[in-house]
């Protein structure tokens, strides 16, 4: 999930980003090259998202309030 306008995005790593090193090497690359663009990743997790959402939603929205975003 993104904001392209304030560059800011939410991802999920899900198990196979923990369970697959071919994986985990592209994300790891793609999320340098998304910093190099300016852009801003908020990673999250299952556990994050059943047991914390609010805090989850807290962290978009500071980063988005950082860029520039009405919130």
């Amino acid at each position: 999930m993104g904001w392209e306008r304030w560059k800011v995005l939410v991802e999920y790593d899900g198990r196979q980003h923990w369970s697959d090193e071919r994986q985990r090497t592209w994300d790891i690359e793609r999320l340098e090259r998304l910093a190099d663009l300016g852009w801003v990743v908020v990673r999250v997790n299952a556990e994050q998202l059943r047991m914390r959402p609010h805090i989850v939603v807290a962290r978009a929205r500071e980063r988005l309030r950082q860029a520039g975003a009405p919130v």
